[in-house]
């Protein structure tokens, strides 16, 4: 039976009247201290009573170690027999999973389990132990379809020092990897319709996309 971490939908409030929508860190904090717990994940699938908290990674180099400004973003398209069918073969821009119980360590708040799981998810799908985090952090809440209705994605931007990265380290959920100029680029509506939902909405958000004709 596998557990992961839930909050109520109500408890996110007005944060659900956006798709994508800045958080304070104060506020995140008592999500997760007061109201997040631990509920058995498949009948989590069948309810959108809850949300299940997913910690949502943009992996981005910096142009020079002088301008902490992304220069490139990793993209990477599912595998087919991903674990989540519904997500299979689509392209992405973000390293996202569940919490686990066993990501709560001794002494550790419910807060830092974002912090936790995002740095275990990426150690597990690109074998990426060190990074840093930059810029603000977003709240995805997307209700247009049976994925995001029950899951609430934190999302947020790292820099690793080096777009160069060990294949051999790679999970098997991931089938194809490129790295995205994104300083110069501007994402057309073609682009979009290959990225899964969350990541159409966080692009739509964080970077430049071509306006419709």
């Amino acid at each position: 039976m596998r557990f992961c971490l839930v909050v109520p939908r109500t408890a996110i409030g007005e944060c659900q009247r956006s798709d994508f929508e800045y958080v304070e860190e104060s506020w995140l904090w008592r999500l997760l201290n007061e109201e997040s717990f631990f509920a058995e994940r498949d009948f989590m699938e069948k309810t959108s009573r809850y949300v299940q908290i997913i910690p949502y990674t943009v992996v981005c180099t910096p142009i020079s170690k002088a301008d902490l400004t992304p220069d490139k973003v990793l993209a990477y398209r599912r595998a087919s027999d991903h674990t989540e069918q519904r997500l299979a073969n689509n392209w992405s821009l973000g390293f996202g999973g569940h919490i686990d119980p066993e990501d709560l360590k001794p002494g550790m708040s419910k807060y830092q389990l974002i912090t936790e799981g995002r740095g275990r998810e990426l150690k597990e799908e690109l074998g990426v132990t060190s990074f840093v985090p930059f810029g603000d952090s977003y709240l995805l809440n997307d209700l247009s379809d049976e994925v995001g209705s029950v899951h609430l994605g934190v999302v947020e931007q790292i820099f690793i020092s080096s777009p160069e990265l060990d294949p051999s380290k790679f999970g098997s959920e991931i089938a194809e990897l490129k790295w995205v100029n994104q300083a110069e680029k501007t994402w057309s509506l073609e682009e979009l319709q290959q990225l899964e939902g969350w990541s159409r909405i966080l692009v739509k958000n964080l970077y430049k996309v071509a306006e419709e004709e």
